[in-house]
C-alpha cells in the first residue's frame, strides 16, 4: 500500500468545451492507523463503557468507507472481543473490562495487522450499591443471637472493599 494521504487534482477543460479550471481533493482510503477518542475514567470492572474508534488515513482523515471490524485486547479480559462494523469510518459501541487493573490501554487491531491504541485508565469498583447477606444457617432460635455477614456491592456486583460506613439492620416478623 502507498499511503499518501488527501491529494489535490486540477481539472481543466479545453477544446469544445467552455474553458474552465478547479481543483478537487480527493481523499485517501488506505487504512493507516486506528485513533480512539479520549476514555474517560476510571471504570467500573465488568459494567460496560462507551468506546468510539474510528479508522484513519496517513494524514489523520477519517476513512469515511471503512466498513470493516476489528479484535479489541487489553492486558484484562475484554467484552466483547471484537468491535461491531465500522459506519463510516467509526465504532461507538461498549465495552466490559473484566478485572481490576491499573494503567490499563485498549488496542484495536484491525485488516492487515493495522492498529491504534486508546488512552490508559483505571479498573476499579464503583460506589456502593447494595448489601448482600451471607448464608444464615436454620434453625435460629429467638432470643437467641447469632452471627450474619453482609458483603457491600456497586451496581456491577462487584465487592466495594474499601466501604467502611455502618448498616442498619432491622427485622421483621416472620
Amino acid at each position: 500500500a502507498d499511503f499518501d494521504g488527501a491529494q489535490t487534482v486540477a481539472l481543466a477543460t479545453s477544446a469544445t468545451f467552455t474553458p474552465a479550471a478547479a481543483n478537487l481533493v480527493v481523499r485517501d482510503n488506505e487504512l493507516h492507523h486506528f485513533s480512539f477518542a479520549p476514555i474517560s475514567g476510571p471504570k467500573i470492572r465488568n459494567s460496560p463503557f462507551a468506546v468510539t474508534i474510528s479508522a484513519r488515513a496517513v494524514d489523520d482523515q477519517v476513512i469515511t468507507g471503512f466498513t470493516s471490524t476489528g479484535a479489541l485486547s487489553s492486558s484484562v479480559p475484554l467484552t466483547p472481543g471484537f468491535t461491531g462494523t465500522f459506519v463510516s469510518g467509526v465504532w461507538t459501541g461498549g465495552v466490559a473490562a473484566g478485572a481490576y487493573a491499573t494503567g490499563i490501554a485498549i488496542t484495536i487491531t484491525g485488516p492487515g495487522g493495522v492498529t491504534g491504541v486508546s488512552n490508559v485508565l483505571d479498573v476499579t469498583h464503583g460506589p456502593l450499591h447494595v448489601f448482600e447477606w451471607g448464608e444464615i444457617v436454620s434453625p435460629q432460635f429467638k432470643g437467641v443471637p447469632f452471627g450474619v455477614s453482609l458483603t457491600a456491592l456497586d451496581i456491577a456486583g462487584n465487592e466495594v472493599t474499601d466501604f467502611a460506613g455502618t448498616a442498619d439492620l432491622s427485622a421483621g416478623a416472620l
